[in-house]
């Protein structure tokens, strides 16, 4: 909200408070449009990130309040029918926003804010002109947007995978009969009594969320896939690895738990209902897989950062060579 990416609409109804949020996003995203685009600065190295952070900042500004507002509503909806049926809405260990968690994202906007400050101490060093220095502080303003965006995207990602941790105590309990999980979210699973349908459907309806995750995830990674090749290269590397770790640690915990069903189909004596019951959750959980893909082409996992950082390094070497052609 502070840096104009607005989502007030996941936490309040009232449509005053949303629509002085809306008014607060569209003057901030105006008001550092102008003072970039009023600057005269004639380099050639301003201009190009001017005209990227202006279309990428306004991109981002119209898609939290209007492209995906209904994706991220019925996120919020399927999230909340989740966590009703397994008995543990509104529980300590299922909170995503607390006040320790807001002293986490003041420190991380924090240290993102003063890098950037040291970027723009050290490029007035060089310039030695105040009007501008203020127009690059505005300008890293707007690109600070563009970290919380992927933080926020980072904190629904654990909002799934702690629940799938609870789905994988469900499926040890029922299955497995086995004691009380030393885990605190897998403990989460003694909160309901499922039966296989139930937990059919618990499951069902985690991955519908993650299907509308996956959806409105589309764009701001894109376009950090596009801007990972240009600038920030070190910050860049760390933020996109870190949804790229929880996807992955996601799709781990759906493994285990496959391989948990797999050793009671083989292992336990069950009636032929049951069985039956079993081999069509275990089905579900190989048809339905938590894994996260942009626009339904790149996988988001731990091979992603490695795969691009090979794709890089060989068309690298590629104009290399062809430019000793060139010379």
């Amino acid at each position: 909200m502070v840096v104009g990416i607005n989502r007030l609409y996941l936490f309040f109804n009232n449509k005053y408070i949303i629509t002085l949020g809306y008014l607060y996003t569209v003057v901030m995203t105006g008001f550092i449009m102008s003072v970039m685009l009023s600057n005269n600065m004639s380099s050639a190295t301003y201009i190009v990130f001017t005209n990227t952070v202006i279309i990428e900042f306004a991109l981002l500004s119209f898609n939290s309040m209007v492209l995906y507002k209904k994706t991220f509503k019925k996120f919020v909806e399927k999230m909340e029918m989740f966590d009703t049926i397994l008995n543990i809405k509104n529980h300590p260990q299922l909170v995503s926003f607390t006040f320790l968690h807001l002293l986490l994202y003041i420190f991380i906007f924090a240290i993102l804010l003063i890098l950037d400050l040291l970027y723009i101490q050290n490029f007035e060093n060089f310039i030695g002109d105040r009007l501008v220095n203020y127009a690059y502080l505005v300008m890293y303003y707007a690109f600070i947007c563009h970290d919380t965006e992927i933080i926020f995207f980072c904190v629904l990602l654990t909002m799934i995978l702690r629940r799938v941790k609870i789905i994988k105590g469900h499926v040890g309990k029922l299955f497995l009969r086995k004691k009380k999980s030393s885990n605190q979210l897998e403990g989460l699973s003694y909160n309901a009594n499922l039966d296989v349908s139930h937990l059919h459907n618990a499951y069902d309806l985690l991955h519908t969320c993650s299907e509308k995750l996956n959806s409105a995830m589309n764009f701001p990674f894109v376009k950090y896939l596009v801007a990972y090749t240009i600038v920030y290269c070190t910050k860049f590397t760390i933020l996109f690895i870190m949804p790229c770790y929880f996807s992955n640690i996601t799709t781990t915990q759906v493994a285990t738990m496959r391989t948990m069903l797999h050793d009671a189909i083989n292992t336990k004596t069950l009636g032929k209902y049951e069985r039956r019951q079993l081999k069509a959750f275990f089905q579900l959980t190989q048809d339905s897989e938590f894994a996260y893909a942009l626009w339904g082409v790149i996988k988001m996992d731990m091979s992603l950062p490695l795969s691009y950082c090979s794709l890089c390094v060989t068309y690298l070497i590629i104009v290399v060579q062809f430019s000793r052609f060139i010379d």
